[in-house]
């Protein structure tokens, strides 16, 4: 998808291609919160992010539109295009089947910034949280810290499944 829209673009005047962007700046370089959006169209203002899946979740998200997973990502590299300087206007999800046919679902919404703040509100409050009751000197502190059972765990590069040391890894869906 970046070499057809280099293509079309070839100076970058429209589109912004894996755009590198900064969320929030965080007390050092390492803790900036940062991303990739994929594809900001200057013109209409719209950030876009691929997603490649297979048939049964393309169809999923055909009856029930993307969950807030994707919603929360779409709006906070809608918040790190404005910092860059744009001026975001929608967010849009390509969902792009992995198999033959080309058969895309897009989803698109206005950009809300109060989306992307507000999964920022609720990092810090787990990041206090966590100074707080300081899970590492006490262990009894690591329950605290439920995992939804709608997290996707499986690619997380955390999950260490049976592991009772939330030190060393999660072991993914968790609700105690």
């Amino acid at each position: 998808m970046a070499d057809l829209f280099e293509k079309r673009d070839p100076n970058g005047d429209r589109y912004l291609v894996e755009q590198r962007v900064t969320v929030r700046k965080g007390f050092t370089e390492a803790a900036d919160i940062t991303g990739s959006a994929d594809l900001y169209d200057r013109q209409t203002g719209t950030v876009f992010d691929w997603k490649i899946t297979g048939t049964s979740s393309l169809a999923k998200y055909r009856r029930n539109g993307p969950g807030d997973q994707y919603r929360i990502q779409a709006n906070l590299y809608g918040l790190g295009m404005r910092n860059a300087g744009e001026t975001p206007r929608r967010v849009a999800i390509v969902f792009l089947p992995r198999h033959h046919i080309l058969d895309p679902f897009v989803w698109v919404d206005d950009f809300r910034p109060e989306v992307a703040e507000a999964a920022l509100a609720r990092l810090d409050s787990i990041r206090d949280q966590i100074v707080r009751t300081d899970p590492e000197a006490n262990p009894a502190a690591r329950s605290d810290f439920p995992t939804s059972p709608a997290a996707k765990c499986f690619f997380c590069p955390w999950r260490r499944p049976g592991s009772t040391d939330l030190a060393t890894g999660c072991p993914g869906n968790q609700t105690t």
